[in-house]
């Protein structure tokens, strides 16, 4: 008679991932951090999103959040935290924020490691910070780090600055109703924009990313897209005088003068003339988004035959 045999153990554990396995997890997660999420596969459709804007925008994006999650694995930052994403996501938006504004430069890379990096020590400090009051700095480091990067390019030669000082803030302009084109369009632009980007089929992949972690989070973006029109906010300038004023004040790039439709790229035809329209912007009178073009134009043409 045999007898009865043993109840199974339990499982053994999960091996370990491999150190370069952990790190694209850890990556992944920091992605998508920055729109508050901690799924994996969220973090694949935002990065697909970014690289859907150029390729060396999702590059810079990577490098950005590699050199911040290094960084605080070197400095022996609490790993939990970093396979959270909670190291990276700051990392993530500088990245795209100074490849953006300083161009794809044998120096903006360099920068790029460094600023991560930066990112990884800043989010420390401001945890040891705000820990008393139990609150987070969101992504306060990239503001800070990115703002110090910028803010000094100007001073040095070697550092092609696309940007300018804002504009004196003037009041909305331009028409409120929204065609079928100005909502679609706007609609998945805005969700983009919180990775600084302009491509509308960035936001199509990021905002399938957010259903995808949650039919909760995905309905609640949709409605935080849709406030800025509820409350009024003009729906032809996002296309046209708030491309050119964005460009000094929102990390745009002047090729989002090609996405424009009928907008005048020959605006875009130097930095200094991007770096300008702001100012230009807020001199002239209003009136349509076209007219408002025309009168920036000719105050740029004036500007020329001056020089």
């Amino acid at each position: 008679m045999t007898s009865a045999a043993p109840p199974p153990g339990p499982a053994p554990a999960g091996r370990p991932l491999p150190p370069p396995l952990r790190l694209a997890e850890a990556t992944l997660v920091s992605v998508a951090q920055v729109d508050l999420q901690g799924n994996i596969w969220t973090g694949v459709l935002i990065l697909a999103g970014i690289f859907a804007k150029g390729w060396t925008t999702g590059v810079f994006a990577l490098l950005g959040t590699v050199s911040a999650i290094a960084c605080a694995q070197l400095l022996g930052a609490d790993r939990e935290s970093i396979t959270e994403g909670l190291q990276g996501f700051s990392g993530c938006l500088t990245g795209i924020a100074l490849v953006l504004m300083l161009g794809d430069h044998p120096w903006t890379w360099v920068l790029t490691v460094l600023a991560g990096a930066a990112c990884s020590l800043v989010t420390a400090a401001l945890t040891t910070l705000l820990s008393g009051w139990r609150i987070t700095g969101l992504t306060a480091p990239f503001c800070l780090v990115s703002g110090a990067v910028l803010l000094a390019a100007p001073g040095f030669t070697r550092l092609t600055y696309r940007g300018a000082a804002a504009a004196l803030p003037t009041a909305a302009r331009g028409a409120t109703g929204l065609s079928w084109h100005d909502l679609w369009h706007g609609f998945f632009t805005g969700i983009a924009q919180v990775f600084l980007l302009d491509t509308w089929y960035s936001g199509v992949l990021m905002l399938a990313g957010l259903f995808l972690a949650g039919l909760r989070v995905g309905l609640f973006t949709v409605a935080g897209s849709l406030t800025g029109w509820a409350l009024g906010a003009p729906s032809r300038s996002a296309w046209v005088i708030a491309t050119a004023i964005e460009a000094t004040v929102g990390f745009r790039s002047p090729d989002s003068y090609a996405e424009v439709p009928d907008a005048d790229r020959e605006l875009a035809y130097d930095f200094r003339t991007v770096q300008e329209v702001g100012g230009l912007a807020a001199a002239v009178p209003g009136g349509t988004d076209r007219e408002r073009l025309d009168a920036i134009r000719a105050l740029v043409r004036e500007r020329d035959a001056d020089r």
